[in-house]
């Protein structure tokens, strides 16, 4: 395996450049030797998907410039501009892997393709670099889609280990990751889980009369996850690291048909020491 060191990553998210859980996985990249290059949106771009800035530039600022070796910029574009600009723009050299997150909340079951976390891996995967979208449940038990803020931050050494294995041992091949984190620390196993469902007839669409007219709360409550068996939400829930391989097909989030249950062996570890959120 090569050293970390001779590697660069390119990390973003949706919930914003100074989003917590994308500070602490770059500081514990760079610990770990990697290069990284930072581009986040300025703000929260959540839910986004694969929106992208077509008729309107988007505007780039570098954030901190004590650390040039590992440069973080924020824009005003969406996570999939991000994930664009680090990989095709000229001024950036070239990326070994791109992580998106850690969000503010589970990504799971078939709306996945709603999270502009997600949608920024899948378009890595289109533009052929390997790529991981990571997420952490907050105390949402339900593991609702609306991003409760997680209090710590676990498993950031699993995460460098898992970085170490994409540089090393994966191609792309269209192929990304998509990898949930428990809320709490736990020593099972990363699993690998296909997809799980959400019950869509509990979705509520509320209108409200106003002086002006109708306005509409075009997501009033959360679709409710449905619990199968080797789904994403079970095992989740059960206090799994969760793996779903996905690729990026016609625009669409799919399952692929990755078996990466070999490499999850290599990536047991036993719970570290939570980062708290200040």
């Amino acid at each position: 395996m090569r050293d970390a060191s001779s590697f660069r990553v390119l990390l973003t998210n949706d919930d914003g450049v100074d989003s917590p859980g994308l500070l602490l996985m770059r500081a514990s990249l760079i610990e770990a030797g990697f290069e990284t290059i930072t581009v986040a949106p300025d703000g929260n771009r959540s839910a986004m998907g694969r929106s992208v800035s077509v008729r309107s530039r988007v505007q780039l600022r570098i954030q901190d410039s004590g650390d040039l070796n590992n440069p973080v910029w924020g824009t005003s574009g969406t996570p999939v501009d991000c994930v664009r600009i680090g990989l095709l723009a000229e001024m950036f050299p070239a990326i070994d892997l791109v992580l998106s997150g850690i969000n503010n909340g589970v990504n799971l079951g078939d709306d996945v393709s709603y999270s502009g976390t997600v949608a920024a891996a899948a378009e890595a995967a289109l533009l052929g670099c390997r790529a991981a979208a990571l997420s952490q449940a907050g105390t949402d038990l339900e593991l609702g889609f609306l991003a409760v803020r997680p209090e710590r931050f676990n498993h950031l050494d699993w995460i460098v280990r898992l970085a170490e294995l994409l540089c090393s041992n994966s191609s792309s091949s269209g192929t990304f990751l998509n990898v949930n984190i428990p809320h709490e620390s736990s020593a099972r196993p990363a699993r690998q889980a296909k997809l799980g469902t959400r019950d869509w007839a509990s979705v509520a669409v509320q209108p409200f009369e106003t002086e002006d007219g109708i306005e509409v709360d075009t997501w009033a409550s959360d679709p409710k996850g449905v619990f199968a068996d080797d789904s994403d939400f079970a095992l989740l829930r059960d206090g799994n690291i969760v793996v779903t391989p996905m690729t990026a097909s016609r625009g669409v989030s799919e399952l692929s048909d990755v078996d990466i249950t070999t490499e999850l062996g290599q990536l047991h570890l036993a719970p570290e020491v939570a980062h708290d959120v200040d």
